[in-house]
């Protein structure tokens, strides 16, 4: 997942609505970043200082302070916020905070107050509780960027394949002869269709203003998905809804 921001960011481009539902996996359990609507540039003027964003959008559990508070705000350290809400989701099987009163939220978020589940916290690496605390930092100047990242000692001493060439990752591949991602693949899932309703609780604070945009103008790299017959993506959240089966 963060392989697949990484790869946006460095093409100039912020998701600015990264969450749960639009994280997809295909049967070889590769992650797919989805729903490229709210995106935009996100780069660097002519005399260097960062584009910042003035559009606030985005699916309001996810959403940075910054974005709520609707400051100018740079939208790669916003993704970063909603990177830290996702890993805490997986960790926890739910959200960090409450979104059924946004000012109340932004007051939480400001004043770190969350928590780990009971259930989870002796259980998680206190490498991992780092890593979620500094990526849910209310001060974007002093959340860290993603090269900072992956450079974490959580995903660091974890195996994975981030800082291993194109023949290591061959060589690992499993012997089921299932293909490993040699890179980070964005998808494009109808962007022209009407926007649907908002998911698995989350309130979208803003119009998808991007939605009739050609999305090879996001400078993002868009394949078309191909799925094998009777594969259902599945929604990652607490509280995902069922994907019903359409007539």
């Amino acid at each position: 997942m963060i392989f697949s921001c990484r790869y946006i960011h460095s093409n100039c481009v912020a998701h600015r609505d990264i969450k749960s539902e639009n994280i997809l996996l295909d049967r070889y359990f590769n992650v797919k970043l989805t729903d490229f609507g709210f995106c935009r540039e996100a780069g660097r003027d002519k005399s260097g200082k960062t584009i910042l964003s003035k559009t606030y959008c985005g699916s309001a559990a996810y959403v940075a302070p910054e974005v709520l508070q609707s400051t100018p705000y740079d939208p790669k350290q916003s993704d970063v916020w909603s990177l830290g809400v996702v890993l805490f989701v997986m960790v926890n099987n739910a959200l960090p905070f409450d979104d059924s009163d946004l000012a109340k939220m932004v007051q939480r978020q400001l004043a770190k107050q969350w928590h780990f589940s009971t259930k989870v916290v002796d259980k998680l690496s206190p490498e991992l509780k780092d890593l979620i605390r500094s990526m849910l930092e209310p001060d974007p100047q002093k959340r860290p960027d993603l090269q900072r990242i992956l450079k974490h000692p959580w995903l660091r001493d974890t195996p994975h394949y981030l800082s291993i060439g194109s023949k290591d990752m061959a060589n690992m591949a499993p012997k089921t002869g299932a293909p490993i991602a040699m890179a980070p693949k964005v998808i494009n899932v109808n962007v022209n269709a009407k926007a649907d309703p908002p998911t698995a609780g989350a309130k979208v604070i803003a119009m998808n203003t991007l939605a009739k945009t050609d999305p090879t103008n996001t400078a993002a790299k868009v394949i078309t998905p191909t799925m094998p017959a009777k594969v259902v993506p599945k929604f990652m959240g607490p509280k995902a809804k069922e994907v019903k089966k359409r007539k």
